[in-house]
């Protein structure tokens, strides 16, 4: 790390290696062509890399209170297990192999943030930040045909024609994709004690912020997507009520509908129009609310709650148009919660 100053200015640079190194153990999984269990075997593989994370800071201080700040950094985004895990799934009856893939580099970016923070005198802030990321290696799951050898998936010998020694299969994986995105936006928050409410409630905190994003993917169709995964909108807020040994929060959180899943062939869909189109997948938009609870017995004791699911709200996913391609609705019925003891020794 490196740290500069010359007032009003400071600069702070530095770099950080990570080494990664995995083993991973998974099934594979066979059924035969009439969709029936026929066999499971055990599966293993390594991978390892390393990644330098190199960063940069300069800060302007404007007075006591304010400052702006000018920041770049390299991030990664490591793959979900689920990707990363070496199963196999073969489908005879759908002539589909379903694979996770050891070999997954880690999604990375490269970040640009402006900002300007204001704080306020009773602990509060208020900041604005506009960000620029460029995203390379972004993981997507690809179909794609395969060409396998008689005998190689013994499940498949019965989709052989007399003669043929090998056919052609689909295969979906997850895969780095060779394209990049970028995403950019920007981002309010505010933060602040509420201490100038009369009686009890000048216990209580709030704080909010709003993320404003577009992402633009190049992908292997003829034209820029939005980013799978990305919401244009989120919204969090949250109050906080602290007393003597007790304190609680109270937090809501709200997405706005985004593109989950990219088709890579055009299908025709009657109800939309005439042409073939691609039936991309989305999710609507939804909203959750949820509370937590602690209260200090002693030094060395805590007792916490944490609360979920306030709101009951359906998660609706579709493919281009909700209303005549529904594809699942996902509802969590009733209010979840855990509780539990803390010692502190």
């Amino acid at each position: 790390m490196l740290d500069i100053e010359y007032d009003p200015f400071t600069l702070m640079a530095g770099i950080r290696a990570e080494f990664s190194n995995m083993d991973y153990d998974g099934r594979k999984v066979e059924f035969n062509r009439f969709g029936q269990f026929d066999s499971v075997k055990n599966t293993s593989a390594t991978n390892s890399y390393m990644n330098l994370f190199p960063n940069a800071r300069l800060l302007y201080q404007i007075n006591d209170q304010s400052e702006i700040h000018l920041a770049y950094s390299k991030t990664i985004r490591r793959p979900d297990f689920q990707m990363l895990n070496p199963f196999v799934l073969a489908l005879p009856q759908d002539t589909l192999l379903y694979a996770g893939n050891t070999e997954l580099d880690p999604l990375k970016a490269d970040n640009f943030d402006l900002g300007w923070n204001y704080a306020f005198s009773n602990k509060g802030f208020i900041s604005v930040n506009v960000f620029f990321k460029s995203l390379s290696d972004y993981i997507d799951l690809r179909e794609d045909e395969l060409t396998i050898q008689r005998d190689e998936y013994p499940v498949f010998n019965g989709l052989f024609e007399d003669g043929e020694n090998q056919i052609t299969i689909h295969q979906q994986k997850f895969q780095n994709s060779s394209n990049n995105a970028t995403l950019y936006g920007v981002e309010l928050a505010i933060q602040n004690e509420l201490n100038f409410l009369p009686g009890v409630l000048s216990n209580l905190s709030a704080k909010a912020n709003y993320t404003y994003s577009q992402a633009e993917f190049d992908g292997d169709r003829s034209e820029t997507t939005a980013l799978p995964g990305q919401s244009p909108h989120v919204v969090n807020a949250a109050v906080n009520y602290k007393q003597d040994r007790f304190s609680a929060q109270l937090s809501y959180h709200w997405t706005a509908e985004m593109l989950t899943n990219l088709q890579e062939t055009a299908q025709d869909a009657p109800s939309i129009g005439n042409n073939p189109m691609y039936l991309d997948r989305y999710q609507d938009g939804y909203s959750d609310l949820s509370a937590s609870l602690s209260y200090q017995l002693s030094d060395e004791v805590q007792l916490w709650a944490n609360i979920y699911n306030l709101l009951f709200t359906e998660q609706i996913e579709y493919a281009e148009n909700r209303e005549f391609y529904p594809t699942s609705i996902y509802k969590r019925e009733g209010i979840e919660f855990n509780a539990g003891v803390r010692f502190s020794l």
